[in-house]
């Protein structure tokens, strides 16, 4: 893999020939930034540009060299959503046409700010409410935007819209089922089909992620909304299970309060968070409880499938969040409380 002062040194030369400004250098090495399993994130900025890539920007940088679609995807509805006024980083550049180090990336703007949950680990007591309450408001003017314009601004890529649903998660669990013929996922799959909505006469954009690791604060003011690479068009409901599902879990590896607190401490930010939310738009419980389990379903599919082998595509890799012991549990014991389905221990 090319190192960081080779990535730097290329991402020179491509932004030349990208804008035809031959003049441009970089102000200073580019800082790599945490976060991110399929990508790598530098800061930077630049010398002698244009107006457009003038300021603080960061490099995302895919780790695949086959993402061109993800390049296409997430420029389309960060430009649809930062030029309908929504604090989400504008794209300038993307890699159509070029790469680094023979990967494809995006350069867009740097939001001020620090994450929500790095304000929510310094202060919870005091954050806890005006975090919870910034994210229901926050979500629920995402989901208006308008969503047949970010459909077609999608297909203009040559992108096929039709792929970026919540079911494409269902998808991928089927595809572990058929791979490794597991008796569990089996019935895990049978049950998100026989359960599975109708879709929405009306779609919503939902970001997929929507957590405060991915929400940037000022002084418990909204600077922005990052990381769009699950997003997708369906009932809004979904994404809100999404948040509800990411959230109720909270930090169980490594929490510095009793588990038990923790739990009340969630459970009433969650309370918060969705008060907030419905005060701007309605939700369907009946909706958010099927896509809880869709998306704690896909975390314990390929969770499950991992125990068959590096052979089969798409299972958790090193690191992934939902096959830490505690959490993976967690999980378990919510699909098999909702479904009955009950995938085993995790060394099983």
């Amino acid at each position: 893999m090319a190192s960081d002062r080779a990535i730097a040194a290329e991402l020179e030369q491509v932004l030349r020939e990208l804008t035809g400004v031959p003049e441009i250098t970089l102000a200073s090495e580019p800082q790599r930034m945490l976060g991110g399993f399929d990508t790598d994130t530098y800061a930077f900025s630049l010398k002698n540009a244009s107006d457009a890539l003038s300021g603080e920007l960061i490099l995302r940088h895919y780790r695949q060299p086959n993402e061109t679609h993800r390049v296409l995807a997430e420029t389309a509805i960060q430009n649809l959503a930062s030029r309908a006024g929504h604090a989400v980083p504008e794209v300038p550049i993307d890699s159509v046409g070029a790469t680094i180090a023979g990967r494809p990336f995006i350069v867009m703007r740097r939001l001020p700010g620090a994450t929500l949950l790095d304000v929510l680990s310094e202060d919870p007591m005091n954050a806890l409410e005006p975090a919870a309450r910034l994210m229901g408001r926050t979500q629920a003017r995402l989901h208006n935007l308008d969503a047949t314009g970010a459909v077609r601004s999608l297909e203009l890529t040559g992108l096929d819209a039709g792929t970026y649903t919540p079911f494409k998660l269902l998808d991928d669990i089927h595809r572990l089922v058929e791979a490794t013929q597991d008796k569990a996922l089996g019935q895990l799959g049978n049950w998100l089909d026989e359960h599975r909505p109708e879709s929405p006469g009306d779609l919503s954009v939902c970001h997929g992620d929507f957590h405060p690791a991915n929400i940037l604060v000022e002084d418990l003011k909204l600077t922005g909304v990052i990381d769009w690479g699950n997003y997708s068009f369906g009932h809004s409901e979904y994404d809100v299970a999404v948040t509800q599902f990411i959230v109720s879990i909270g930090p169980l590896e490594d929490s510095p309060v009793p588990l038990e607190q923790l739990r009340a401490m969630l459970d009433a930010f969650l309370d918060m968070y969705k008060g907030e939310y419905l005060a701007h738009r309605p939700i369907n419980e009946e909706l958010v409880g099927y896509y809880i389990v869709l998306r704690a379903g896909h975390a314990l599919a390929k969770v499950v499938a991992a125990r068959y082998g590096s052979d089969v595509r798409g299972t958790a890799h090193d690191g992934y969040s939902w096959a830490r012991p505690l959490v993976y549990e967690h999980v378990r014991e919510l699909v098999r409380d909702r479904t009955g389905v009950d995938a085993g221990p995790l060394e099983a």
